[in-house]
């Protein structure tokens, strides 16, 4: 895997949970309600295209190969949701045994996860349907 690849895959959720931890300790959540809404569409964005990088380079060196364009959103989708889900785990295991207040509730948790998968299918439809350099 080259460079380039390693860094489309890696470069976008690292930033997004670096700017997480900023926001976190600043106090961004507390101080205004929806912060956590762009926080998690964003989310969604970046899992959506680290996943779309790394299937591209599966698809280069010939070990996925998907023609049915839905089947591949599907796909997109189904690793965002694996995302999101596994992140208000994550979540909820914090507010557990640290006695964190991460969660605010069944609405917060659904919400989270709704506006990871609008982020992640936002990016599933523009690189399935635009056209691409190859």
């Amino acid at each position: 895997m080259n460079k380039q690849t390693i860094y489309k895959i890696v470069i976008g959720p690292f930033a997004v949970a670096i700017f997480h931890i900023i926001a976190t300790v600043v106090g961004w959540y507390e101080m205004f309600w929806w912060f956590d809404i762009p926080m998690h569409f964003l989310g969604g964005v970046v899992t959506a295209y680290s996943s779309y990088a790394m299937l591209r380079y599966f698809e280069s060196k010939g070990q996925y190969k998907v023609t049915w364009k839905p089947l591949h959103i599907l796909l997109l989708l189904g690793l965002v949701s694996m995302t999101a889900v596994s992140w208000e785990f994550m979540e909820y295991a914090f507010d557990l045994f640290f006695q964190t207040h991460m969660q605010a509730g069944i609405m917060d948790t659904l919400k989270d996860i709704c506006m990871g998968l609008i982020g992640g299918g936002l990016v599933a439809l523009v690189t399935t349907y635009l056209p691409s350099k190859k």
